[in-house]
């Protein structure tokens, strides 16, 4: 202790807390303890430790171990916790590197998201183009779906009311002067048709053979090789027309 009117850091006045205490300068010599410095105890402290007796000096040894030991303790708690900070410096220092490389990569990946979001932009407004065309293109047909299906409409009830009217065109008229096939609809027509044309076969096939029995009765010796109604005479020789060409 130190009874000094004028206190600093270092020095402490009894009786009163000490807010700061800092280690005297001679703590922080490197060579106070190796012998190499020569240590003088102030004389009228050498007087006062001559004055005192075998147990007044043991005790006083034993006070001043004391504080050493203190003093030991203090300076190794923080030097633990100073060599704690250190580590936990480095290990922040090692995060830091870390975190430093992962953001890097986070901005790389970043910056390629930026690339593949302005991509899909554009693709995206392309494909909102198109299907607006497509649009336009699908609302014209439905107009002219809606066009022709008026006229679909249209053209039924004229034919509707052609049917109930039963007018006869002038080709028709011609054709048909008796108007017999006027009212008959196309599937009677085309059974007439095909009776026709069954009828026509029939009359050709039988004028062919009638004629073939007359010529048998004129001239019995009749060579009949290669006599068939489907063929014609044409050049002199008998032939199926598509041979003829």
């Amino acid at each position: 202790q130190d009874n000094s009117s004028n206190p600093g850091p270092h020095r402490l006045t009894a009786g009163v807390l000490a807010d700061d205490f800092v280690l005297p300068p001679i703590y922080a010599h490197d060579t106070l303890l190796t012998g190499d410095t020569k240590v003088k105890i102030n004389p009228a402290d050498e007087a006062i430790l001559t004055d005192m007796g075998p147990e007044a000096l043991r005790s006083e040894i034993a006070t001043q171990s004391m504080a050493l030991l203190k003093l030991v303790e203090v300076a190794t708690f923080l030097n633990g916790r100073e060599c704690k900070y250190l580590k936990e410096r480095d290990e922040a220092r090692k995060e830091l590197l870390v975190l430093e490389r992962r953001l890097a990569e986070s901005e790389a990946s970043c910056k390629g998201y930026r690339e593949e979001h302005k991509t899909l932009s554009t693709n995206l407004k392309e494909a909102e183009d198109r299907l607006k065309t497509v649009s336009e293109e699908r609302d014209g047909a439905f107009q002219q779906v809606e066009k022709q299906k008026a006229t679909i409409k249209e053209l039924e009830g004229k034919l509707v009311e052609l049917q109930a009217t039963g007018v006869v065109e002038e080709g028709e008229k011609e054709l048909d002067p008796q108007g017999v096939y006027a009212s008959s609809n196309r599937a009677a027509l085309i059974a007439k048709i095909q009776e026709y044309e069954s009828n026509m076969v029939a009359a050709a096939t039988f004028s062919f053979n009638n004629a073939v029995a007359q010529l048998r009765i004129l001239n019995p010796d009749l060579c009949e090789e290669g006599l068939n109604e489907d063929k014609e005479v044409i050049d002199g020789r008998i032939c199926s027309p598509p041979d003829c060409n």
